[in-house]
């Protein structure tokens, strides 16, 4: 069973290279106004999806930060101050 972080890197192997094909040669500048604009909005759509993926992430290491005793914290554990500098990080 593949795990949400395994799939989200292979999302995202997948995404560096069709980044890579849409600003080489021939790339998006070659495209038509409805294939940019298409481009442009399934962009849109993906960083859409991945800030909600971040943003659910965040709101699980605030809860779990909240019930945990200062050492045990998952911010603590990896050496940061609080869940801002973790994301930072």
């Amino acid at each position: 069973m593949t795990s949400l972080a395994d799939a989200l890197d292979e999302l995202g192997d997948a995404l560096a290279r069709v980044t890579a094909a849409a600003i080489a040669e021939g790339g998006l500048r070659g495209a038509d106004d409805p294939e940019v604009l298409a481009a442009l909005a399934a962009a849109g759509h993906i960083r859409r999806s991945a800030e909600g993926v971040m943003v659910e992430a965040v709101a699980v290491i605030t809860d779990r930060d909240g019930s945990a005793a200062h050492g045990d914290r998952i911010t603590t554990r990896h050496g940061c101050r609080n869940t801002r500098e973790l994301v930072q990080r």
